[in-house]
């Protein structure tokens, strides 16, 4: 069994246990422009109370003013992305239609110049600038940038060689394991990960087996984009551990799915609500599921009972079974917990 929890030790003294979902917060798809500038900073100011845990925000959007730079903790681990999704024409998952990408200028200097601004008392995990080539030759560069903020964490994260391939290869980051495991955390997007989610689910599964046979077992590996109330533990039993996503900004979690999000309102909360009320109370509503997603996988850890997992038992069940027949390791290898 591959699923896991793994304490970080922050350099500040900070400790992140996992399985670790985190609300991610973006400017892409979300009112950027000119009617709904900087929608993203009160998404943030409005759902702050309730980032107890961790949150995800973009260093292109503090550089471009999106979000207020920070002053102190909301959070107890602010992850911060390199800025690759707003400027990429990638499309997630959960996407429900390809949204035009016109990103305003960046650079691995101006993300240089966020990270040299952070205060040393926020505790973070700094992301590593997206940068197609070798996994060596993205090693390599992760590394020249990240060395120089020894105060926060580092999360390496990995992409696809060329821009024409869809897919990291997962023998070239099986290949550098020995400098890869310099990091506190490898990063991949789901999307880049395979075709298909039991695909998705055995390369996640290569990938940790690869970090344990390594001696890497304190590597954590983190799904970037893939936080909904199915995929999670899906990713979780391959071996998984942290998972980012805007989908809870997008959908409404409602008895283990993500729905269409004015009509999980009309179920949880009936029809009397204005559409801005629906988005506020959805939002309060999916980080309440998202925290108690994250207490069902750490029960599961206790005796690996699948019932833990409801309503999503059986689909999750049958999904870890065709990925044990496909790789038998991931049913013999040891529990860790």
């Amino acid at each position: 069994m591959l699923a896991r929890s793994t304490t970080l030790v922050h350099p500040a003294g900070t400790t992140i246990t996992t399985p670790l979902l985190i609300p991610s917060f973006s400017s892409r798809g979300f009112g950027s422009g000119p009617r709904g500038a900087n929608e993203v900073d009160k998404l943030l100011e409005v759902s702050k109370e309730q980032l107890t845990d961790s949150m995800l925000i973009s260093a292109y959007d503090l550089y471009h003013s999106h979000l207020k730079r920070p002053r102190r903790s909301i959070a107890n681990i602010t992850f911060v992305d390199s800025g690759g999704y707003e400027t990429s024409d990638y499309q997630d998952l959960s996407a429900v239609f390809a949204q035009e990408v016109k990103p305003r200028a960046w650079s691995e200097q101006k993300l240089k110049q966020i990270y040299d601004a952070w205060p040393d008392y926020v505790p973070a995990v700094f992301v590593s600038y997206d940068k197609r080539g070798s996994v060596a030759g993205q090693v390599r560069r992760a590394s020249a940038l990240l060395r120089g903020y020894p105060q926060q964490l580092h999360a390496f994260l990995v992409k696809p060689k060329t821009q024409s391939e869809r897919w990291v290869s997962i023998d070239d980051i099986l290949g550098n394991l020995d400098v890869i495991g310099r990091f506190s955390i490898l990063g991949v997007t789901e999307k880049e990960l395979g075709g298909s989610m039991i695909e998705r689910m055995e390369n996640i599964a290569r990938l940790r087996l690869g970090l344990d046979d390594a001696s890497l077992r304190q590597t954590v590996i983190h799904i970037f984009g893939g936080l909904d109330p199915i995929t999670v533990p899906l990713y979780f039993l391959a071996g998984a551990e942290i998972f980012d996503g805007l989908t809870w900004l997008r959908f409404g979690f409602h008895d283990g799915a993500a729905l269409y999000r004015q009509n999980s309102a009309v179920r949880r909360f009936g029809v009397h609500y204005t559409d801005d009320q629906v988005k506020l109370l959805t939002l309060r509503q999916n980080l309440i599921q998202l925290s108690g997603l994250t207490m069902q996988l750490r029960r599961f850890l206790t005796d690996l009972d699948f019932t833990k997992l409801s309503p999503n038992e059986l689909a999750t069940k049958q999904a870890f079974d065709l990925l044990v027949s496909r790789n038998p390791r991931v049913g013999s290898t040891q529990r860790v917990a």
